[in-house]
């Protein structure tokens, strides 16, 4: 039986990539009998602690710290000394790894004298291919340094040092559990559920107005898990064959699984932002629910490739899904790509990557 001890500092029960990443890798190592330990903030004091979803406390879970979500922006040393560690000792890091899923939104300046102290090999996931600017992320102790795709890597090019440690380590896919039902599509109704968590009023506008022009019938449902997008789309409810949800569900909450499989589309609204290197963990978290999606051909979806559907244009979604439907090869194609990107990033083979 394996008794090695795995120490995770992240964001827990928060509507973002980096909890779905460690939730991910977490449960497969403790299927694989590692001791887990989860080592969370009880706040972020840039008021991103919104996200954060009231749970009950979990086993093996202690809230510690508290520092910026974007920590990485911070030079000034009055911002950076705002950190704080609680109720943490020298023996909870007796232990085989630690893994610091975004270490720049984790207190570093307190913590790195307790990893300078420990034992373990010191792992860093970064989520984003953004310059980092806090200084405390270059004094930290680091064994490897895990990357999502080739373009993230230039943000250490001029540190040779970090560099030979860098390892590109893709994003993994949750696994659905249950059976999954197949696709019914209906030549009088497509059913599109939106996932957004951005203000993507403009382009719901636009879909609304090219929705009258359509002889096929269109249903649209918009889930999102912010109150405040919630609150400047609910003027979708007054129109016709559109709803909007405000879902702060577990992705593994079968009652949402449910709901999605029964949607032909999902579709998902991501402004492109050109000044940052990003990845949608929402397209890794949904791909093997093995309905197809409707992606932006913007730098979230660099790196995904027929496993999509890409449009340019909002209004684009009409003739895109109309032909999948009509296409039986175009389809088949797409599922054999589904099939190899969750073979990919399956996420027992990207867990025992990262420590191996």
């Amino acid at each position: 039986m394996n008794h090695k001890k795995i120490v995770i500092f992240t964001n827990w029960n928060c509507l973002d990539g980096i909890y779905i990443h460690a939730k991910l890798i977490s449960d497969i190592y403790k299927n694989l009998n590692y001791q887990v330990k989860i080592f969370s903030p009880f706040e972020y004091i840039d008021k991103y602690s919104f996200r954060f979803i009231k749970t009950k406390d979990e086993e093996n879970i202690k809230k510690v710290f508290s520092f910026f979500r974007s920590g990485e922006k911070y030079t000034e040393e009055q911002i950076l000394s705002l950190g704080t560690v609680i109720d943490l000792k020298d023996q909870d890091l007796d232990c085989d790894y630690i893994i610091l899923e975004k270490p720049t939104s984790t207190p570093l300046k307190t913590l790195i004298p307790f990893f300078k102290r420990s034992r373990a090999k010191k792992i860093f996931i970064i989520h984003e291919g953004t310059k980092i600017l806090n200084p405390y992320f270059y004094q930290c102790p680091c064994d490897k340094l895990i990357v999502f795709e080739k373009n993230f890597v230039d943000i250490f090019k001029n540190n040779s040092q970090l560099i030979n440690k860098t390892k590109i380590i893709p994003f993994p896919c949750y696994l659905v559990k249950e059976k999954i039902s197949p696709i019914k599509f209906d030549d009088k109704i497509i059913k599109i559920l939106i996932f957004t968590r951005y203000d993507i009023t403009n382009q719901i506008k636009i879909l609304i107005k090219k929705l009258k022009q359509q002889k096929v019938n269109y249903c649209f449902e918009i889930y999102t898990s912010l109150i405040e997008i919630f609150q400047k789309l609910s003027f979708v409810k007054k129109i016709t064959n559109f709803k909007i949800t405000l879902s702060r569900e577990h992705f593994d909450n079968k009652k949402f699984h449910n709901t999605l499989f029964s949607f032909n589309f999902l579709l998902f609204v991501h402004p492109n932002e050109e000044k940052r290197k990003v990845i949608s963990s929402l397209f890794y978290n949904f791909v093997s629910f093995k309905r197809p999606i409707l992606v932006p051909n913007n730098n979230f979806f660099q790196e995904i490739n027929k496993e999509a559907i890409k449009y340019n244009n909002i209004e684009d979604i009409f003739i895109l899904t109309k032909k999948f439907i009509s296409d039986k090869k175009n389809q088949q194609v797409w599922e054999k790509s589904v099939d190899k990107f969750i073979e990919k990033h399956h996420p027992k083979k990207i867990a025992l990557e990262i420590i191996n």
